[in-house]
């Protein structure tokens, strides 16, 4: 590995030392090794700007949590900013969308004269915009398709997503019903923009799927066609605490989900088994998105099954769920018959 190769940097200043990049995507590491591309690892604010400041620059910068979002960095973020417009890539992504508040979202962004806002969260399937500016990024070995859970990003100009839904993309939950909410073809869970004579890219994949990992690579100007892209599914976190398996009846297994649409509200569910799924409005995970994940909501006896809005219908059999109407009733059927017959 020659010395004098401008370094990639990798900034993680949530837990204020180097050794959480010890967490990062293995992947994304091996990728930069396999590029030989040599790394330093960004723990505090004074290494941040030291590093900036080298002859010649770093190649890339890539922030791997929120902590350049919070407010008391703005100084520190300009200067990073001014690397971009100089020539340099600035990439924020891994742990970055797990943590940052949307707020600071859009002032993180307002710094490099960027319009995006914070969009829906949940797991869809993104599509890859043909549309996007090819002078930015090479899609090349980049998925035409995949699915990833990504805080996906609002207000983004065509020729700046480099991954959309499509008109056939619903969310993809254990818990939530496919049409629980709406899919905004218009918001992107992958951005990459020109801003000066450098550029900017986000992702929003809150668990850094396979073919997330080969954007950012591509992003960085990095090899990434050896990491095969993987056909994903419904995202879940499935506990077994009694026997049988997840498909019988009487299983215990656990999944939990938490989902919000833009402008809206954080839900938050738990499916126990082939039970009937229960999720509720988190005020409190609206309040703080840190917190999401920390609490499995109450059921709601009066709400829909399939939706959550108010039920007047029940069903006829076991007597104890309830639906907003017919259509609802049918459409959670496969879901709930095993729990139904079980009774």
């Amino acid at each position: 590995m020659s010395s004098s190769k401008p370094p990639v940097l990798l900034v993680t200043l949530l837990q204020g030392k180097p050794e959480y990049q010890n967490a990062s995507p293995k992947e994304l590491i091996a990728g930069l090794k396999r590029a030989y591309q040599p790394t330093v690892i960004v723990g505090t604010v004074d290494s941040l700007m030291s590093n900036l400041t080298t002859t010649p620059p770093p190649r890339a910068v890539f922030i791997q949590d929120a902590g350049l979002a919070h407010p008391g960095l703005t100084m520190h973020t300009k200067a990073l900013v001014q690397y971009t417009r100089n020539g340099g890539t600035v990439v924020v992504g891994w742990d970055f969308a797990n943590h940052v508040m949307p707020p600071e979202m859009e002032a993180f962004f307002k710094q490099w004269d960027l319009p995006w806002k914070a969009g829906s969260y949940f797991r869809t399937t993104f599509h890859r915009n043909e549309a996007m500016d090819s002078n930015t990024i090479s899609r090349v070995d980049l998925c035409d398709k995949y699915s990833a859970k990504s805080l996906s990003l609002r207000d983004v100009a065509p020729a700046h997503a480099l991954y959309t839904p499509s008109t056939t993309s619903h969310v993809e939950s254990q818990v939530f019903p496919q049409d629980f909410c709406p899919v905004d073809v218009k918001e992107t869970a992958i951005a990459f923009a020109r801003v000066g004579k450098g550029l900017f890219g986000y992702s929003g994949d809150v668990n850094n799927e396979a073919d997330t990992t080969k954007a950012h690579l591509a992003m960085l100007g990095l090899p990434h066609g050896f990491i095969p892209s993987v056909i994903t599914g419904p995202g879940r976190f499935a506990l077994s605490v009694g026997g049988g398996s997840q498909n019988d009846a009487g299983s215990m297994a656990v999944y939990t989900d938490a989902i919000k649409q833009a402008g809206g509200e954080m839900h938050s569910g738990v499916r126990i088994g082939n039970q009937p799924p229960m999720y509720a409005p988190s005020s409190d995970l609206t309040a703080s998105w840190r917190q999401k994940g920390g609490g499995v909501p109450q059921p709601r006896p009066n709400a829909c099954q399939a939706c959550g809005k108010d039920a007047p219908l029940q069903c006829g059999r076991c007597k104890k769920v309830k639906y907003c109407g017919a259509a609802h009733q049918k459409q959670d059927w496969k879901n709930h018959k095993a729990y139904c017959k079980a009774l």
